[in-house]
């Protein structure tokens, strides 16, 4: 790992012109070796630790980092010094070295990760791995669906108590975190609007982060439509164009004021004249990258905010355990918006799984029968929610009880059913391999007939209400039907102008979306992933149920949502978005005797490597070094572990997982420091929880 040089950080290069300055620099890739260039005069003010430049290397130029400055001859060059005129690469940001140097602190890893990133993000070689949905230019689809003119909109007195607080933080800039906590359809995209109009005035730029690049499609088509047109709005994700990247890259090296929209690249982005974050859907997981070193957006822009001293705005109808914390402590300003901009709130209604008896299908409640009915017999829609795609979790032997897993993975393989044709293939959703349903059971030698079906998915559900309901137009709206970019489009054009009559869909037609014809929504198996091992299941469950829930009663009708559910968990009881800080308390308090976050900091440690024997060594050498360095500091500081994860092997690499828990970062951190991961055979990811 490099470090700059921080005697040379704040190095004035004034006093060298008409000198030569001698820079150290890393290129940012095809060597790892740092060079040293000497400099002319003629552009050493340009010059800072941590500027992104261009060194002549081998018959080519190349992109690096400055990473130490100084006056006299290095006395150790491993190679000969050339002599070059550097031209900067990368906005003026003197912010942005140590920015890199905390967040590389936070999670571990070598602050070159950050320049790279940005490097490859504009050339286009980085993609992110979100769901990339393709929409059609004016579909409007959105929150805010009926606001063609922002000018013509009145803020409702709950969105003017939040503007008129913030305003004056956006013209005297200062770390300022807010928590926007707003009911679904409470017009927080109005809010957002304002606060962007504000700090673009102030000739300041604004990033604004979303957790999936289908929504920033979205909020960038609202804002080229109700913003001023003399608004310059980028956006910066895996579907912008190298033009469009290059024309926001060249917008920041002029100091521009810009609204920039993405999910994960924007917050790394060199920024001299950055004058506020906006964080909408805060609570999402998609703000944390599924590839190493797992960066969580949000937790990044937290610290930028507090180092580039700027007010940052997070919003979300419901909001995390941890920011609601934050807000309680008095840490962060909060504001509630608890009316709907225009609707109603929906009735929810719990309806068990349990029996089975005396209705048309198990998965179908009467409860559920009958709202469907009443639904189609009005002319309205609904939205069924199943957080699993597919047919069927995975196929059985009913004789000798073997499930049908990958060859590659410790998960069992998915059932899909082969369109048009009656078959079946399995499939694995982890590493991609797939193969067709075998005759028989492979352990036994059974028959066909000895292989079951187990649990159900998207691709089974719309199947079954076609069946159940042969008169309405049902379409599957999942991973795998949203592969076809303009399919989905069609999709969801069709929905919107009411040319569908059910949309079964996972969690992709949860948020953001406005269907003013949905007066009913139905959640399948609500608390199906309730088993899952994590602290914030919960949590994470019910957020997703008031989200989807929100699509329902958005227009001035009537509406209804059927929760169904296998057990009798009491998280049924705060269906109602309103009483979601109920459901906080509870969570708080559970949370507060486990000292899990935000009662304290909980860090993951994730070891891989094809050897299994080689992989439980290390993990747990590992695990009895740290308590070892733990209890010789004597810091207040839990290590957990190793153990394997439920899912311990994906594409033949094993996993290990080691948990530290502790009241403190700080703790944490002094414990890891001592650490050596040099010789380690087994590659090392360290996941802090935000």
């Amino acid at each position: 790992m490099f470090t700059l040089n921080h005697h040379t950080t704040e190095f004035s290069t004034q006093r060298f012109v008409g000198l030569v300055l001698f820079i150290l620099v890393r290129l940012m890739r095809g060597w790892r070796e740092p060079l040293w260039y000497q400099v002319t005069s003629s552009n050493i003010s340009q010059l800072f630790c941590g500027a992104l430049v261009n060194v002549p290397f081998r018959a080519t130029l190349a992109p690096a980092i400055v990473v130490g400055m100084q006056a006299t001859h290095p006395q150790n060059a491993s190679f000969e010094i050339r002599q070059t005129e550097v031209s900067l690469a990368m906005p003026k940001d003197r912010l942005y070295q140590p920015f890199a140097q905390q967040a590389s602190r936070f999670y571990r890893v070598d602050p070159a990760h950050f320049y790279q990133r940005i490097f490859m993000c504009m050339t286009g070689a980085m993609k992110e791995k979100d769901e990339e949905i393709f929409e059609p230019e004016n579909l409007q689809l959105t929150e805010n669906v009926n606001f063609s003119d922002s000018s013509d909109v009145c803020l409702t007195d709950e969105q003017t108590v939040v503007v008129d607080a913030l305003i004056p933080v956006i013209k005297n800039p200062q770390f300022h975190p807010v928590l926007v906590h707003g009911v679904t359809g409470s017009g927080k995209t109005e809010i957002y609007k304002r606060l962007i109009m504000q700090t673009i005035e102030q000739g300041k730029t604004v990033i604004f982060l979303l957790p999936e690049i289908s929504l920033c499609l979205q909020f960038e088509r609202i804002f080229k439509n109700q913003l001023p047109a003399t608004t310059l709005i980028y956006s910066f994700h895996s579907l912008t164009l190298k033009s469009e990247r290059l024309a926001l890259w060249k917008a920041l090296a002029q100091d521009k004021p810009v609204l920039i929209i993405g999910v994960h690249q924007p917050i790394f982005l060199p920024c001299s004249n950055l004058g506020c974050i906006i964080i909408d859907e805060e609570h999402e997981t998609g703000f944390s990258e599924k590839r190493s070193p797992h960066v969580n957006s949000k937790e990044v822009a937290l610290m930028r905010a507090q180092m580039y001293k700027i007010p940052i705005i997070l919003g979300s109808a419901t909001p995390s355990v941890t920011s609601l914390y934050q807000a309680e402590q008095k840490k962060w300003a909060y504001f509630r918006l608890e009316k709907r901009f225009s609707g109603t709130f929906p009735t929810m209604v719990h309806a068990t799984l349990k029996g089975g008896k005396k209705r048309k299908h198990f998965w179908i409640t009467p409860q559920l029968d009958e709202q469907i009915q009443n639904c189609l017999f009005r002319g309205e829609q609904a939205i069924i929610y199943l957080n699993r795609r597919g047919y069927s979790f995975c196929a059985q032997c009913c004789e000798c009880g073997a499930s049908l897993n990958c060859p590659h993975c410790s998960v069992s393989l998915t059932v899909h059913e082969v369109k048009d044709s009656g078959q079946y293939r399995l499939e694995c959703h982890y590493c991609g391999y797939a193969t067709q349903l075998p005759p028989g059971c492979p352990e036994c030698k059974q028959s066909k007939e000895s292989l079951i079906m187990k649990g159900i998915g998207t691709q089974q559900m719309t199947a079954l209400l076609k069946k159940v309901y042969p008169q309405a137009r049902i379409v599957r709206a999942d991973l795998d039907s949203t592969k076809e970019k303009r399919k989905w489009a069609e999709t969801l054009r069709e929905f919107g102008e009411g040319n569908i009559d059910i949309l079964v869909g996972t969690q992709l037609v949860t948020k953001g979306y406005h269907f003013p014809k949905v007066t009913l929504v139905g959640v399948v198996w609500a608390d199906l992933h309730l088993a899952i091992p994590k602290f914030n299941a919960r949590e994470s469950l019910f957020q997703k149920l008031i989200q989807v829930a929100g699509r329902a009663g958005r227009s001035s009708r009537a509406s209804t949502v059927i929760v169904q559910t296998m057990s009798d968990d009491d998280i049924t009881q705060y269906l109602d978005e309103r009483k979601y800080m109920d459901l906080y308390r509870e969570e708080l308090e559970v949370r507060q005797v486990a000292h899990y976050p935000p009662c304290g900091r909980f860090f993951q440690i994730e070891l891989r490597n094809k050897n299994d024997a080689e992989l439980e060594f290390e993990s747990r050498k590992i695990a009895q070094t740290l308590r070892e360095r733990s209890q010789k500091l004597s810091t207040p500081v839990t290590i957990l572990g190793p153990v394997k994860p439920t899912i311990y092997c994906i594409s033949n690499i094993n996993i290990r997982h080691i948990f530290i828990k502790s009241p403190t970062f700080a703790a944490i951190d002094a414990v890891l420091s001592g650490v050596d991961i040099k010789r380690l055979k087994s590659s090392i990811t360290f996941i802090p929880t935000p």
